[in-house]
């Protein structure tokens, strides 16, 4: 009475507490990280898809026509489904996917050369090789040769697709993730069991089914399994449980043909589960391939459950019911049927049901009651994407085959799990365990499988590739650790937890190990050991520390405490015992610090480490770290630090920067603003060093000053040309321009409207004017400068028949808003402004010969501009230059010459002009930094004397209304200019 009174209240309390399938499988931890399937592509093979469904329209790269849509819509929408308004709905929600039907291709030839790694199976055939069972017109029929490898693998070369998927698992590495079907056996499907009988498809993943409305979790965390948390009808993994995976698979929520919504049951909705999940590991881990994927997913699964104690299995045969009832890990002889009928009962099963389970065995008679382990009903354990997400958990022996047998420096073999990271930075955060090969995950005559002779060896780790793969976990397998390329980086997590190996480590050539953690064992060292994280970090061995002659040990160092000079600001090694076979002592400088000139810096080698000094072969300093410091060894433990005579100099800076920032680095007074500056320039890469300096120089106001002359100059030239025009008409012209300047050093965007008109004052004397509003932008690497520029001018002309004299004025106004970065400082701001005078004088004339024209001209033009003072903002006082004012004059000698057709509609020319700078190419001005008023800044920018101007002109008119067209380039050393302008006026 007492557990039947019971039982209501206990399945309340599990659908008031049962978990979602999205909270279950934790995938919504990955996406809070960010991680949700970008740029990432899957392959599923199904029915058709209708790429038309609101959530699958964006998320298709290729579509293979099919009939029938509607499996294939359900399973794609689980793994890759976009979003429902704000909601996700696929696992993989950004991820895309290439759709086959599972009939008329090949699909090896489909998928060889496409970017994917993962193929969803959600289909299979009624085969269960491992039960030694067939189902022929919906009876199952015993074959006792079923459950034998090689025939098993001449099988699947008559199953269409079967056989490319296993090559792509083989060849490429590419992941098949299937369904291990709805048939309720206690073993999958044909399909979901290939790397039973050919250990080298570890690309291969067997998913069954379960509901989350039957789990719950209690309140230490810890997940609660019901008997209907298994799918009454999913396949088990009895014989396959090595690649095995459960995943909500009742009641999933599925898109449906047609742009609906609904609600489908099968494992094939969970397989699409553990697919979206492959693409999220995919976009966290890009150098993974498919065989690493499933190892991610296995050893990451959640184990951590409490399973129920019997289950039963239900599926139809010819519409008939039939059941399995099985027992999870029961010890000691099978339960009798009124044993199996009460638990049944007390498990929430009705009496109707059981009876009739009782009378309709699925697998015969002597199959009815089973006793499987957790393994085979639930696999390796179920889905949990955000543990996934901190990488591999378990090196199995039982999933590596001969391939993975590698020989270490020292001559001997090793079992080895290999990750190349191909250039990419990853960390695994999980705790690393190994599992020993186990003869019951493993068929006897299996192909492929580990040669018997390291069956017995622990797994350990092969680091291929360049990159960094950061290890912050406690890994307690045994074997080696192998760095053949790239970076092992062994770090405590923040809390100080992790950062271990308990297996020796053998670092080769091309290798790098660095990390403040623990080596349980022995370090051998052919290649790089990098004690810290470019700190004062300590690495440690429990150990001892073999170097062998080619090998470096480096050791990072920074500034000395001089408070405290038995103090060390370095990175440390810190082993039982050494043995030092020659090699390299490598003292690095650390990055970020400030190096005062004449310090003295120690290296304090731990004891046992500094007798055995002598035994190195070379002792040196990496000094070419800095571009600014000379890091000198006085002996073999201290550094002496100078600064370099050269120090702060660029050839793209023609200021005396360096020398003021060398007078401002030696201040024994330096406040700290200063030294954070100097600590982290010292020390960067010579690109960021570049950048800083030039931002610190700031001179863009002079290049940009050099547009405002080279823009007035090119409206003075344009206003110029109208005055001569042989047609004396009055007219007036408005034009808008633009024009863009490339300089080796900077760039300009300018555009431009002009207002132009001439008249004749008599028979001899035309005058033209002008007025013209400009915006510039001007940039170079660090800077901007934005001006608003506004001139106007008037020239006059007097005609000597031969020849015409001209000469003008022109006034304009200019305001600056200025901007710079500069790295590892704030950003400096400032605004100012220039008055703007200018004069030219010369002669030219306009000849013509019936309908041609010639007009050449030669004048002199002198521009004078002048700056007011103006300082920089001081959000943050450090760096903050005020600059003085400025006088800037500059004397241009030009001449040229248009030539073209002409006639009352039409004008057609082309032209050329020679500009030479005879004064005031060399723009200079003053500044100084703030907090260093003594030291002037001498500020210069020089640019090319000689300057080349080549174009055309069109226009026409139409009664008195002119159009015209005029695009030209200026052209000299490292400078050109595209310029167009598009005018509309009027004659009179």
């Amino acid at each position: 009475m007492k557990t039947s009174f019971l039982l209501p209240a206990l399945t309340l309390s599990s659908f008031l507490f049962a978990l979602e399938d999205f909270e279950l499988i934790n995938v919504k931890g990955a996406w809070q990280q960010g991680i949700t399937g970008k740029n990432i592509s899957i392959g599923i093979i199904d029915t058709g898809f209708d790429i038309q469904h609101p959530l699958l329209r964006n998320q298709f790269i290729q579509v293979l026509p099919s009939l029938d849509l509607r499996h294939g819509t359900q399973v794609a929408s689980v793994a890759v489904g976009g979003k429902m308004g704000n909601q996700p709905f696929g696992i993989a929600f950004n991820a895309k996917f290439f759709g086959l039907p599972y009939e008329g291709y090949e699909a090896y030839n489909y998928f060889q050369n496409k970017e994917i790694k993962v193929i969803n199976n959600s289909w299979g055939y009624p085969i269960y090789p491992v039960l030694r069972l067939q189902e022929i017109d919906g009876t199952l029929i015993q074959n006792q040769n079923l459950d034998q490898p090689r025939l098993i693998m001449q099988t699947i070369q008559r199953l269409p697709y079967v056989k490319d998927l296993a090559r792509l698992s083989r060849e490429k590495k590419v992941l098949s993730v299937f369904s291990t079907g709805n048939s309720a056996m206690s073993s999958g499907s044909i399909t979901a069991t290939l790397p039973r009988y050919d250990e080298s498809l570890r690309a291969w993943l067997a998913i069954g089914a379960i509901d989350s409305k039957y789990i719950s979790k209690d309140k230490n965390g810890q997940l609660v399994l019901q008997s209907k948390a298994l799918a009454e009808f999913s396949n088990g993994f009895k014989g396959i449980s090595l690649f095995a995976l459960s995943a909500p698979g009742v009641n999933v929520s599925v898109a449906k043909v047609g742009g609906e919504i609904g609600k489908s049951d099968g494992t094939s909705f969970s397989s699409p589960m553990v697919s979206g999940a492959s693409a999220l590991i995919l976009e966290k881990f890009p150098f993974l391939n498919g065989a690493q994927i499933a190892d991610i997913l296995l050893s990451t699964a959640n184990k951590d459950y409490i399973s129920p104690q019997v289950v039963l299995k239900k599926t139809y045969l010819k519409k008939i019911p039939k059941y399995t009832i099985i027992y999870i890990n029961h010890s000691g002889a099978l339960p009798s049927i009124n044993q199996a009928r009460n638990d049944l009962l007390n498990a929430g099963y009705s009496f109707d049901e059981i009876n009739q389970a009782l009378l309709s065995p699925l697998e015969g008679t002597a199959n009815l009651i089973q006793n499987l382990t957790k393994e085979e009903v639930f696999g390796q354990g179920i889905l949990d994407i955000e543990n996934a997400l901190k990488g591999i958990a378990l090196l199995d022996a039982n999933r590596l085959n001969q391939e993975d047998i590698y020989t270490l420096p020292t001559g001997d073999q090793a079992l080895l799990y290999s990750f190349d990271t191909q250039g990419y930075s990853a960390t695994f955060s999980n705790n690393i365990d190994q599992r020993k090969w186990d003869s019951k995950y493993h068929h006897p005559n299996a192909l492929n499988a580990l040669p018997q002779a390291n069956r017995d060896f622990n797994v350990g780790l092969v680091k291929q590739g360049q990159g960094t793969l950061e290890l912050t976990g406690e890994n307690h397998y045994r074997g080696a650790t192998l760095i053949q390329e790239g970076t092992i980086a062994l770090n405590k997590k923040s809390d100080l937890s992790g950062g271990i190996l308990y297996g020796p480590v053998y670092i080769e050539k091309q290798g790098t190990l660095q990390g403040n953690g623990t080596i349980k064992k022995d370090i051998f060292n052919y290649g790089i050991l990098s004690p810290g994280n470019h700190d004062f970090d300590t690495l440690s061995i429990d150990g001892g520390y073999t170097q062998n002659p080619q090998a470096t040990l480096q050791i990072h160092f920074g500034t000395i405490d001089k408070d405290n000079i038995h103090s060390s600001d370095h990175s440390k090694l810190k082993a039982k015992h050494y043995t030092i076979n020659g090699g390299s002592l490598l003292y690095t400088p650390l990055k970020n610090r400030f190096y005062a000139e004449g310090d003295l810096i120690p290296i304090l080698l731990e004891t046992n480490l500094e007798t055995q000094i002598k035994h190195f072969s070379n002792i040196s300093v990496q000094s070419n770290l800095s571009q600014s410091i000379h890091f000198i060894l006085k002996d073999p433990s201290h550094i002496l630090i100078q600064r370099k005579s050269d120090a702060y100099a660029l050839k793209d800076i023609e200021s005396n920067l360096d020398q003021i920032l060398r007078d401002i680095v030696q201040n024994a007074n330096l406040a700290q603003s200063y030294k954070n500056y100097f600590a982290h320039i010292d020390t960067a890469p010579y690109s960021q060093y570049a950048e800083s300096l030039k931002g610190l120089d700031g001179n863009l106001y002079l290049k940009n000053t050099k547009e405002i002359l080279s823009t007035q100059a090119r409206f003075s030239l344009s206003n110029i040309a109208l005055l001569l025009e042989s047609s004396k008409e009055a007219q007036w012209n408005l034009t808008p321009a633009f024009s863009y300047v490339k300089d080796l050093q900077y760039s300009s965007y300018i555009t431009s409207l002009l207002a132009q008109g001439k008249t004749k004052l008599s028979p001899k004397l035309t005058l033209s004017a002008f007025g013209h509003f400009s915006n510039l932008y001007t940039q170079d690497q660090p800077s901007t400068i934005n001006s608003q520029m506004i001139s106007g001018g008037a020239s006059i002309s007097y005609d000597f028949n031969h020849i015409e004299l001209f000469g003008g004025i022109t006034t304009g106004f200019i305001y600056n808003t200025f901007q710079h970065r500069i790295l590892f400082l704030d950003n400096k701001k400032g605004n100012y402004h220039h008055l703007l005078l200018s004069a030219h004088l010369g002669v030219g004339k306009s000849y013509t010969f019936d309908s041609f024209f010639i007009s050449p001209m030669v004048f002199l033009q002198d521009f004078y501009l002048y700056q007011k003072d103006w300082e920089e903002s001081k959000s943050n006082q450090t760096f903050n230059k005020s600059y003085l004012q400025a006088h800037f004059n500059l004397l241009d000698a030009v001449m040229g010459l248009e030539l073209g057709y002409q006639n009352r509609t039409l004008r057609f020319g082309i032209f050329g002009f020679y500009t030479r700078h005879l004064i005031g190419n060399h723009l200079k001005n003053q500044a100084y930094f703030q907090d260093f008023p003594q030291l002037a800044l001498q500020q210069r920018y020089s640019f090319q004397p000689d300057l080349y101007k080549v174009g055309a002109s069109f226009s026409y008119t139409f009664h008195q209304f002119i159009t015209s067209l005029k695009i030209n380039t200026d052209l000299a050393k490292n400078f050109w200019s595209a310029n167009g302008e598009l005018g509309l006026g009027m004659r009179f």
